[in-house]
């Protein structure tokens, strides 16, 4: 996706791998922190050993986050995560998680937010927002949430204009351009916003849908060069087979814009990624629950919106294609892969 709610789900789906309410061997009572993924995050698959496996979730960036605020998993730090097959499966844990007496629970997304208001208006709740918590009515304002909820949130569809500029810059003369998301999880809200940047630019844009199966994902290939689209930009990020797409597009030569800065990595190979930093959101997160275990209302805090954006640039990916990045482009960059 844009930036993918997938790749932050990666984050947050590997917390998981930590212990279970871990007894601590300090005097001091743990803080006892919830956790409730969507079953319809991008990054959730029907079949989560292929996750497991991946090699693509490391939970190191929260854990680094929430220690950085002092806070330690099996000392005086404990988690209680969902991890939700369905969306009445969602509802089951929310309430579960409401009867473990937590003093803070972290809602993965809009709809595990909203899952969660459901069932409390008194726990407070830190979000991590793919898009508006306030058109989605789980905040009064951004600036005064005025609830139980607050946290982060990424704004995707705003991001969206700014990748279709990138690819226009670095190959003006496109006419056609894929826009793929994950048919399990379709957010129409960031298709129309492709469609509005796409007018602005003189691009046309097609959209193409698959799930998170390597099957599904190859096929894709063929599709976007019989409707001879340029190039692929991803709406959503399908761990676990996100490299292996991109290389099937390089060798096609098609260039895939993807949401993330470090899914132009070697190891992802995307031609170029922009979008907010994981790290810099792990951190406002844990900044977040942070504030409410010292005390604060939740009512009261901010919700947050990432302050910096990052490009990284492939540059093995680029002489793959043929393609020459202009200076321009690359004087915007951050990253770069060579």
């Amino acid at each position: 996706m844009t930036f993918r709610r997938s790749s932050i789900m990666a984050w947050l789906i590997s917390v998981l791998l930590m212990p279970v309410f871990v007894h601590g061997q300090t005097a001091e009572k743990p803080h006892r922190v919830g956790l409730l993924l969507s079953p319809n995050s991008s990054y959730w698959s029907k079949d989560s050993s292929s996750y497991w496996s991946s090699g693509d979730i490391s939970w190191r960036p929260l854990q680094d986050a929430l220690q950085g605020y002092g806070y330690e998993q099996g000392k005086n730090l404990n988690f209680a995560p969902k991890l939700p097959r369905t969306d009445i499966e969602m509802s089951a844990m929310a309430v579960e998680l409401i009867s473990l007496d937590l003093d803070v629970i972290i809602a993965a997304d809009l709809q595990a937010a909203a899952a969660l208001r459901r069932a409390t208006q008194a726990i407070p709740i830190v979000m991590l927002a793919e898009n508006d918590p306030v058109a989605a009515g789980l905040v009064a304002s951004l600036a005064l949430p005025g609830g139980n909820i607050t946290g982060v949130s990424i704004l995707l569809a705003e991001m969206v204009g700014k990748r279709l500029e990138l690819l226009k810059a670095i190959l003006p003369d496109i006419t056609k351009v894929c826009m793929l998301r994950d048919r399990d999880n379709p957010d129409q809200g960031l298709w129309h916003a492709a469609q509005k940047a796409a007018q602005i630019l003189g691009l046309t844009v097609q959209l193409q849908e698959s799930r998170n199966r390597a099957e599904d994902l190859m096929a894709i290939i063929p599709q976007a060069i019989a409707a001879q689209c340029n190039a692929i930009v991803m709406l959503d990020t399908f761990l676990g087979n996100q490299n292996r797409l991109n290389t099937r597009a390089t060798e096609s030569q098609l260039p895939v814009i993807c949401d993330e800065p470090a899914w132009a990595s070697h190891e992802i190979r995307c031609l170029l990624g922009y979008g907010p930093e994981l790290n810099q959101l792990m951190d406002r997160l844990a900044y977040q629950v942070d504030r409410i275990l010292k005390g604060g209302a939740p009512a009261e805090i901010p919700v947050e919106q990432p302050k910096r954006f990052k490009l990284a640039i492939n540059l093995w990916v680029a002489e793959r294609l043929g393609i020459e990045i202009p200076p321009i482009v690359i004087m915007q960059t951050d990253k770069i892969f060579k």
